[in-house]
């Protein structure tokens, strides 16, 4: 578990893209998770989505809520019901730009993502794409169950898996691992 954390937390620092976490049910993936969370400096914005059951317009507008770019009022009112996928996008990438001149940048993490639609897998390849010539302004952390990692080889999702550029699994703990935890 350390191992993985270490994983994740170097590939955020590295700006590389998208990463994932597999393991199998109770594995301790939100665990890492939220200890990532907790180790990630003043100048890492980021959006935790624990509902993976979301069209790529309701996981837009929830980024840019986590991020505090939209308020929570704004989604209420219907004010960003009305935007387009293309101006939530748009709004998106200027954020994260905005974030440059400090040092910053967006991280999303996205837990149960084996239940992510193929559409907004899709989305998450075209979101990897927002970049400087130097940086990726977005990482993206796909948490999930095993078959996270078969849904990843389909024909449909190629593209996003041949962007992954590292994979940390989960293990259960021994019974010695365990004992050191309690």
């Amino acid at each position: 578990h350390d191992a993985a954390l270490q994983l994740l937390l170097q590939a955020i620092d590295r700006k590389e893209g998208i990463v994932v976490l597999a393991g199998d049910i109770g594995t301790g993936k939100t665990t890492v998770c939220r200890s990532v969370l907790e180790r990630l400096d003043m100048t890492c914005f980021t959006s935790l989505l624990l509902n993976p059951f979301l069209s790529v317009e309701e996981l837009l507008r929830e980024i840019l809520l986590d991020f505090g770019v939209v308020s929570r009022e704004a989604v209420r009112s219907g004010r960003i019901s009305a935007a387009t996928k293309h101006d939530l996008v748009s709004t998106l990438h200027e954020f994260l730009v905005s974030l440059i001149p400090i040092g910053g940048s967006g991280v999303l993490i996205i837990d149960e993502a084996q239940h992510l639609s193929p559409a907004v897998l899709e989305e998450l390849r075209v979101l990897s794409n927002l970049e400087t010539n130097h940086q990726k302004l977005l990482q993206i952390v796909l948490v999930g169950q095993l078959n996270l990692l078969d849904a990843l080889k389909s024909p449909h999702v190629k593209k996003l898996d041949q962007r992954i550029s590292m994979r940390a699994i989960l293990h259960p703990l021994t019974r010695q691992d365990i004992e050191a935890y309690i």
